[in-house]
């Protein structure tokens, strides 16, 4: 039976039943599944699409989480992207995470993985891997470029830079 990404995500009571149905359920790509996406560039996959392959990349899991969460009116939640290397042209040079804010803290849905909470300092640390940051950016869902190939995403580490001066601001 072929079940339909909305009726799934629209199921979840919390945060931790959406993220414990991808950490069982849609992992992160393995060796063969990365061969497998190069050939169609490794693009930005719809929720539907990760949740019939049952696989993919931050970005795919983070669309799928953001997906999850609105859908079962868990929280409001946006994508956070971080960038510390040439994103887009290296693998390992940035990552995805969906993020909603709870009273004081950020939580984040990292592959699957719920973590939190946190000061926004802190989740940039988390989500970068603590590397040092080149750029961060926010996603909207309407914001999200479903099919963008990875090496066209070299964009999104341009698109909101700061420096060490500046202050972070959160959601």
């Amino acid at each position: 039976m072929n079940l339909n990404v909305d009726v799934v995500c629209s199921s979840f009571a919390s945060a931790e039943a959406l993220s414990e149905f991808m950490r069982k359920h849609i992992g992160y790509a393995s060796k063969q599944q990365r061969v497998l996406s190069t050939s169609h560039g490794c693009w930005w996959k719809t929720p539907q699409q990760t949740f019939e392959d049952g696989y993919g990349f931050c970005y795919d899991l983070a669309a799928f989480a953001l997906h999850g969460l609105e859908l079962s009116n868990i929280a409001c939640a946006r994508l956070l992207f971080v960038s510390w290397g040439e994103w887009g042209c290296k693998s390992n040079a940035g990552h995805f995470v969906c993020v909603y804010q709870q009273n004081d803290g950020y939580f984040c849905i990292d592959n699957g993985r719920l973590k939190g909470p946190f000061s926004f300092e802190q989740l940039l640390l988390v989500t970068s891997r603590n590397h040092k940051l080149k750029s961060y950016r926010w996603f909207e869902k309407h914001d999200i470029a479903y099919h963008t190939r990875y090496s066209d995403m070299t964009g999104f580490s341009d698109m909101t830079g700061f420096s060490d001066s500046t202050l972070l601001s959160g959601i």
